[in-house]
């Protein structure tokens, strides 16, 4: 069975900007819509035009693909703190593939969810493949402290 890690995994290089209507057109296909402007998929301007970050879009894509539309749609970041098993947060237990949900600024409700490569540098850093890191679907690392929760899909 295909995971949605390795979903993503294919789609590494996609920019916001300069793929915007191959991204959108993936969401719009598995029905992920923006529920702030219900007419568009995101606005044509860019994925998070309207504040809607698209982190938890691709995730939800991926997962989509690989596992159906059981599968239910999320819109914010932490929502992912519900899906599949809890894990808790200690990186030694974590899997290549895994869900990682993060701090975003200062707040109690934004967040980012990407997977978990199966990395951490030698300075502690989480290695992570995600959606809206650098405007792109691409690598980027995480300090362990804004770690909110790491979920396995089962």
């Amino acid at each position: 069975m295909t995971t949605g890690y390795q979903i993503a995994k294919t789609l590494v290089g996609l920019q916001e900007h300069r793929d915007k209507d191959k991204l959108m057109g993936l969401f719009k296909a598995q029905g992920i819509m923006n529920p702030v402007h219900p007419k568009e998929v995101f606005n044509p301007d860019g994925l998070d035009k309207h504040g809607l970050p698209w982190c938890a879009a691709f995730v939800t894509y991926c997962e989509r693909v690989a596992r159906g539309d059981k599968v239910r749609i999320r819109y914010a970041a932490r929502d992912f703190l519900t899906y599949g098993e809890d894990i808790g947060k200690d990186l030694t237990k974590a899997k290549e593939g895994d869900i990682l949900v993060f701090t975003r600024g200062a707040n109690s409700y934004s967040g980012h969810v990407t997977y978990f490569t199966g990395v951490i540098d030698k300075d502690g850093y989480i290695r992570c493949l995600g959606a809206n890191q650098s405007d792109s679907v691409c690598v980027a690392f995480y300090k362990p402290t804004g770690l909110l929760g790491i979920r396995r899909v089962v």
